[in-house]
């Protein structure tokens, strides 16, 4: 039976489509390797690279659905390229999928609670949810990003009776305040930023922990939307947080949380890693830890961390998936104090 012109043009059509799909699964599987081996001989020293970064684990958790895809298609080259891509996943990602051993402390352990509670700048605007997340948490420290005046006058007096130390840094421009709630006397405190009209604010505070000084961070680095995509002011902001961990002392048990702006996946973040400090959420949580953006049904950046040295041993690590006012959740983790 012969076929008809109207019949052969649809079955090419067809052969048309399936071809330039396979093409596209191609072109994913070099770009991603393209990506990867970019960051292991060129670093971020172009600003494009250090932009995808941001995002780069979105395409390399896809890509083991474009690996079951290939297969049935025979895409072979696309195949093999994949699985280097899904070496380097698993590898990064897996342990945090894997049941963990819950330590069983010794030594004194802290609460640390970081939010990033969404600067508003209407006189009536309540934080009611996230007060009442952080009084149902009950950390021993609280770490808060983006307090204006109004703000951070609620917060003093809906969680004064719980804490009765603070060092609380509103500013104008909402985005830009950093404030730390304690239940333990803060000793030392201060408040800096680069340039006041375009980076955030960060804070480091000397906290006296049952007896022994603490250092605690409260930072939070400069988003590249907020500076046409300029990586590079995030960071200048990263780098002044190294700059103050590197002058403090060795012997001193030191935390570092807030927003950082980044994933796991950029410079910035690895450069904390190598001055010494470990993630707290990468050591003992699970799951990816997505923080961003609380607003979506979906998150799919993390962009809240704790760090901490080697005179912690981190605990446990949980994203509280309540977030009414802001566009974050809250990240609430718990370290044990190691003997001198």
């Amino acid at each position: 039976m012969q076929s008809t012109p109207h019949s052969t043009n649809r079955i090419s059509s067809g052969q048309r489509i399936i071809w330039l799909f396979a093409a596209g699964i191609d072109l994913y599987a070099l770009v991603l390797l393209a990506l990867l081996a970019a960051n292991l001989f060129i670093g971020e020293r172009f600003n494009i690279i250090a932009l995808v970064n941001n995002l780069l684990h979105i395409p390399l958790i896809l890509s083991l659905v474009v690996l079951v895809i290939a297969m049935p298609l025979r895409r072979f080259r696309a195949i093999v390229l994949l699985l280097v891509s899904m070496a380097f996943t698993v590898n990064h990602y897996l342990p945090n999928f894997l049941p963990r051993a819950a330590p069983t402390p010794e030594g004194p352990v802290i609460s640390i609670l970081s939010h990033n509670v969404l600067a508003r700048y209407e006189p009536d605007t309540t934080y009611a949810t996230a007060i009442e997340t952080m009084r149902s948490v009950d950390a021993d420290i609280i770490l808060i990003q983006e307090i204006g005046f109004t703000s951070a006058a609620e917060f003093a007096a809906r969680l004064g009776d719980m804490y009765p130390h603070r060092a609380l840094h509103p500013q104008e421009w909402a985005n830009s305040g950093q404030g730390i709630f304690s239940k333990y006397p803060i000793l030392e405190d201060e408040y800096w930023h680069i340039e006041a009209d375009i980076h955030l604010g960060h804070q480091r505070s000397v906290i006296d922990f049952d007896g022994t000084p603490i250092i605690v961070y409260n930072v939070h680095p400069l988003h590249p939307g907020m500076v046409n995509l300029d990586v590079s002011k995030r960071s200048d902001d990263v780098q002044s947080v190294l700059d103050r961990l590197a002058a403090d002392p060795a012997d001193t048990p030191v935390l570092v949380g807030g927003d950082f702006n980044f994933t796991d996946l950029t410079a910035d973040y690895r450069n904390i890693r190598q001055a010494g400090f470990r993630d707290v959420h990468r050591d003992v949580g699970q799951g990816f830890g997505f923080t961003f953006p609380a607003t979506d049904p979906v998150q799919f950046l993390r962009l809240d961390y704790v760090f901490y040295n080697d005179h912690w041993t981190p605990l446990t690590s949980q994203v509280i998936p309540q977030a009414a006012e802001s566009d974050h959740f809250p990240l609430h983790v718990t370290l044990e104090l190691n003997a001198p």
